[in-house]
């Protein structure tokens, strides 16, 4: 009697194609397009009593600037803008509030704003590479799309190609959903008559979907290219290629089936409490640290040392600067993996104990 375990594919998520779709598109690019860079920079002073606005349709990413020269991005509160300012935190908290999404800038400035202060944001905005498409307002960069694209082409079929390992969706209806995107369905369909099992062969369409709509995004990208770099193109890459429709079907299918199934609902549910309890404890230690000091509580003084000092300051003394404080510490906790942050929250929360 053969009492051997049988052999079973676990879930995992396979980062390979998402590399391999990056690589192919940034080489491309880096190669295909010269991304216009201007160094004039023509500024036109905003005045309070007739400032032109932005066209309704026209969603924006909106820097404010008050009377003493202090900007906010969408009421975040940030620093002087003055010559001596380190202008990489403004042009941080812009890439970082915009997140690559179609958001042209605007910029509020009072009546008694100082000049140097708007002249600031703009040159943010010039060495960013974004064209001017109204005052005030940028287009995206050109390389935001290939990061959306990339992005997309990976997970809309990742994440169908995982439900059929976890059995969320039925093999049929992956490969019906699959095969539209190879660009040559029939002969795909020949070559997987070959393969006898049904994970290798969705492993396969994977591929060759994934190699084909990177074919298409790039011919899209070369038709467009002129439009794309003037600032005219608004529209995402993957949605005016052929397979538009059947990528729309890909996201469909996982808004409406993968995404709502009862396994990724209790898993995503865990993720809020993890997330919420892991910043809600550090970023209330390091608060209570820089305003008592000495006097912090206890609890605060203990839990400063499960922080890096990288994220925390020198000495693991945190700054003065409240925006800076909770910076670092979505940065400490973004970093961690899964299976480190859910070991810590439940230590923090005393469901786990610790051994040794």
């Amino acid at each position: 009697m053969n009492l051997r375990p049988r052999r079973r594919d676990d879930p995992e998520l396979n980062l390979v194609p998402m590399i391999d779709v990056v690589l192919v598109l940034l080489i491309f690019f880096m190669i295909a397009t010269s991304l216009r860079h201007e160094s004039e920079l023509e500024i036109r002073l905003p005045e309070a009593s007739s400032g032109k606005s932005l066209p309704d349709s026209l969603a924006s990413l909106e820097v404010s600037i008050d009377a003493a020269g202090h900007y906010s991005i969408h009421g975040i509160e940030g620093r002087l803008l003055d010559p001596t300012t380190d202008v990489a935190l403004l042009r941080e908290g812009l890439l970082k509030a915009s997140g690559g999404r179609e958001l042209p800038l605007k910029i509020s400035a009072d009546g008694q704003t100082p000049h140097q202060a708007v002249v600031t944001v703009l040159e943010v905005a010039g060495q960013l590479g974004l064209e001017p498409v109204a005052p005030g307002a940028w287009s995206r960069h050109p390389l935001a799309y290939l990061v959306e694209a990339a992005d997309d082409i990976c997970y809309r079929i990742i994440d169908v190609e995982d439900a059929f390992r976890l059995q969320q969706l039925r093999y049929e209806e992956v490969r019906d959903l699959l095969l539209p995107l190879t660009g040559e369905p029939e002969r795909a369909r020949r070559k997987m008559d070959r393969i006898t099992r049904p994970k290798e062969r969705i492993e396969y369409l994977r591929a060759k979907a994934i190699g084909a709509i990177i074919e298409q995004v790039h011919q899209c990208f070369m038709t467009h290219e002129d439009a794309i770099l003037a600032g005219a193109f608004t529209e995402e890459l993957l949605d005016v290629i052929p397979a538009a429709d059947a990528m729309r079907a890909l996201k469909e299918c996982g808004e409406q089936r993968v995404y709502v199934s009862r396994p990724v609902v209790e898993v995503e549910a865990a993720g809020f409490e993890v997330l919420g309890g892991l910043l809600e404890s550090f970023v209330t230690t390091v608060n209570d640290i820089a305003d008592h000091g000495p006097n912090a509580s206890s609890r605060s003084r203990m839990l400063i040392h499960l922080i890096p000092e990288q994220f925390t300051g020198p000495g693991r003394v945190p700054t003065a600067d409240l925006y800076r404080r909770a910076l670092a510490i979505t940065d400490f906790v973004s970093g961690m993996t899964d299976s480190y942050a859910v070991t810590l929250f439940k230590k923090l929360t005393g469901m786990s104990l610790p051994t040794g």
